[in-house]
């Protein structure tokens, strides 16, 4: 008769393939090798909460049982999809139960969604500590490895979490600079040198390693929150440093160029100042209450004078057009005086202003010559 398992014997059992759970929130536990050192901001989490309010949970998140308590789970990924359901009030969440090792926490710690979110520093670390506690190697090596064992190691890396070789190189050679440059330095020093972003760093590693002090000074002028240097001004500076031969030349160097890039910051600055308060007193004029009602006087006052010329206009064509008519009676007027009836008929039935007022001129010329032809008679 065949031993009937244990209990444990059958979660372990479970346990050898992925077992789809709902498991209760309160028992899970974030990853021990998570590289993120800052919570999401809301702004991170927005788009995941309004997914899972609209249709649920799509992918279920990939814990491993807690290898020291009891009914506890670690999660390998899926730490945003646990803290949005914690924020939407939900007291249960779907997980795929897998026994991971501590080789795949820690590469799922690096794989997860957040890590492109990460700032470099927090990287670079993470992928350090990945590689010095599962695949650094030494020139020794591990048994049955190669004489080239730390490029082994690297091989062995890449493959296993994905990432590129020489994507894990720059991490490990700006985790070194970092490191470097930190020695020594002030508290302020550290806080500016973990915050500077890795295209800075790789300009800056090239005189780090002669001038740690150099190179601190140029992180502090770039993360500078009043007058920070560029990308490209960090790559003059870089460039002018080389150049010189001492240490207290490049010294001199780096200050002296880093304090005129100040001064030409400080001039924009204030010429932007400048512009800012000069937009904002026009715009406070615009909108000030007594300001725009004097503005509609003028306006009114305005739109009343050119309704005045308007009619003036109108009133000067009018007396223009009665003056012509006037003119046209009286020569009409003439006319019946000394013509007879049927020319006054006849200019009367003309319409057209002009071929009307022709004809009275004619006719009136044609009496007035007439009138002098009768004069002589008379004489």
């Amino acid at each position: 008769m065949p031993k009937t398992p244990t209990k444990k014997e059958e979660a372990d059992q479970q346990l050898v393939s992925p077992a789809l759970r709902e498991i209760e929130l309160s028992k899970l536990d974030s990853n021990p090798w998570q590289p993120r050192s800052t919570q999401p901001t809301d702004e991170e989490l927005a788009e995941l909460m309004n997914s899972i309010k609209a249709v649920g949970q799509k992918m279920p998140i990939l814990v491993r049982p807690d290898p020291k308590r009891e009914e506890r789970f670690q999660i390998g990924d899926g730490a945003m999809r646990r803290l949005v359901s914690g924020k939407l009030g939900l007291k249960t969440i779907m997980a795929m139960v897998q026994p991971l090792t501590d080789r795949q926490m820690k590469i799922l710690a690096l794989a997860a969604n957040t890590f492109v979110r990460l700032r470099d520093s927090d990287k670079e670390t993470a992928v350090y500590r990945l590689w010095e506690s599962e695949f650094k190697t030494d020139e020794e090596g591990r048994p049955g490895v190669r004489k080239n064992a730390v490029f082994t190691g690297l091989r062995e890396m890449e493959r296993e979490s994905g990432m590129a070789l020489f994507s894990i190189q720059n991490y490990l050679n700006a985790y070194e600079t970092r490191n470097k440059m930190m020695r020594e330095a002030s508290k302020e020093q550290k806080v500016a040198v973990r915050s500077v972003s890795a295209k800075d760093l790789a300009q800056i590693a090239e005189i780090a390693k002669e001038s740690p002090l150099v190179a601190r000074e140029i992180v502090m002028a770039r993360t500078d929150p009043k007058a920070p240097l560029k990308s490209s001004e960090v790559r003059e500076v870089v460039d002018a440093v080389k150049m010189a031969a001492t240490p207290a030349e490049k010294e001199r160097v780096t200050q002296e160029i880093i304090q005129s890039k100040r001064e030409v910051q400080k001039e924009i600055e204030k010429i932007k100042d400048q512009a800012q308060e000069a937009l904002t007193t026009r715009v406070k004029a615009e909108y000030n209450p007594e300001a725009r009602a004097e503005r509609r006087v003028d306006d009114r006052e305005r739109l009343d004078r050119e309704q005045k010329a308007k009619e003036d206009e109108i009133k000067k064509s009018v007396n223009a057009d009665t003056q012509l008519r006037m003119r046209y009676f009286d020569i009409e007027t003439q006319v019946t005086d000394k013509t007879s009836d049927t020319y006054h008929r006849r200019i009367v039935n003309i319409r057209d202003e002009n071929t009307k007022y022709q004809t009275i001129a004619s006719i009136r010329s044609a009496a007035k010559k007439l009138t002098e032809f009768a004069a002589r008679f008379k004489e």
